[in-house]
């Protein structure tokens, strides 16, 4: 069964898409968590999860794309979960050039105080390993749904928007990508061949 039938833009529910993995019953190989306070600086460091699987920087795409991709998802994590920055605000500051000064006044208050946890697991299956990443904020969620919708199908009619582009970018350096009910934890999947990249 191959997990690269089932995308961000498929409907599945993340319920499912969790039963589906549990039954196919894939003997689990490793598994860490790490967490990391809500500031400028900590949400960057989400991707070092990485540095506990010491065999994906055999595979040299796709070590580049996770770590891209972590990084960006940290970021969302920080800024639209435990932050709560909204987009309409978001535009704004990044147009009057202040975006960055918001953030770091935010990480230098309470907020700081709440989490983003990372947790990284590892299963295989024949020739194949397959990293399961749960990137995770404390923040109050978002509409799934409506969400994923105006990412996917809106973004390119709207040049001008500064949100949506990073999840745009993340789904298409994954296998599978999926978002739990409450909108504040993202969950995805990368498959690893045998045959390592030596490009």
């Amino acid at each position: 069964i191959s997990l690269r039938q089932k995308r961000l833009n498929d409907t599945f529910d993340d319920d499912i898409t969790v039963i589906f993995i549990h039954r196919l019953e894939l003997p689990l190989q490793e598994s860490y968590a790490l967490s990391f306070p809500s500031t400028i600086k900590d949400a960057g460091r989400v991707n070092t999860i990485l540095d506990k699987l010491p065999w994906v920087s055999e595979y040299i795409r796709e070590h580049i794309e996770l770590d891209t991709v972590l990084t960006e998802l940290g970021m969302n994590a920080l800024e639209h979960g435990n932050f709560g920055v909204k987009k309409k605000f978001k535009q704004y500051a990044i147009a009057h050039n202040i975006y960055y000064d918001v953030l770091q006044e935010m990480s230098e208050s309470d907020l700081s105080q709440k989490h983003i946890e990372v947790k990284a697991i590892v299963y295989e299956k024949n020739e194949q390993k397959i990293l399961e990443l749960r990137i995770k904020d404390q923040g109050d969620g978002f509409c799934v749904e409506e969400a994923v919708k105006e990412i996917l199908f809106n973004l390119d009619k709207s040049p001008v928007l500064y949100h949506g582009r990073g999840i745009k970018i993340v789904k298409n350096m994954v296998d599978a990508l999926f978002f739990n009910h409450y909108g504040n934890e993202v969950i995805l999947f990368k498959i690893f061949d045998r045959r390592v990249d030596e490009t």
